[in-house]
């Protein structure tokens, strides 16, 4: 049997390939891991509480400020935001913080007027991300309360597990 000469040409160029790749295959191994990572940020800046105007019979001076926000990403379960202040606020005077959350339990305003340690505001929080989430601080003074000077408190959120 006589066979043609492009066919056996052909199925030379076909086989020839392969053989040469023996030598030319190497492998890696490929480690890899996802360590537990948990971010917190937080934008805008309260403006100035400033009281300076009461309804008459109201028992209560208040200020509300709702322009910051916070976000989280985290790819742990069971986070929870707390809220801290750095020194007491003046007698007669409270500050309450309440913090939204798409991804955990809001625990509604907390007070942190006096606190000694951080607060939880926001707890359950699950694996993702929540962003544009509102802070929201209130000052309530009683109204028996005498004038406060200007002054300044740091608020400190802290994610944690």
């Amino acid at each position: 049997m006589r066979i043609p000469i492009p066919a056996l040409l052909l199925s030379f160029l076909v086989i020839s390939p392969l053989r040469g790749q023996t030598g030319n295959v190497a492998s890696q191994t490929l480690s890899l891991e996802v360590k537990p990572v948990s971010t917190l940020s937080v934008s805008g800046s309260p403006a100035p509480f400033i009281i300076s105007s009461i309804e008459a019979g109201v028992g209560e001076l208040k200020a509300e400020d709702r322009s910051t926000r916070y976000a989280i990403t985290s790819n742990r379960n069971n986070m929870k935001l707390a809220v801290s202040i750095d020194a007491p606020m003046p007698a007669g005077t409270k500050l309450l913080v309440s913090m939204l959350s798409s991804k955990g339990l809001s625990r509604g305003p907390v007070d942190i007027s006096r606190a000694a340690g951080p607060v939880d505001a926001v707890t359950g929080i699950g694996r993702g991300s929540d962003s544009e989430q509102e802070i929201v601080y209130t000052l309530i003074a009683d109204a028996s309360v005498g004038p406060v000077p200007p002054q300044s408190r740091v608020i400190t959120l802290t994610l944690t597990d």
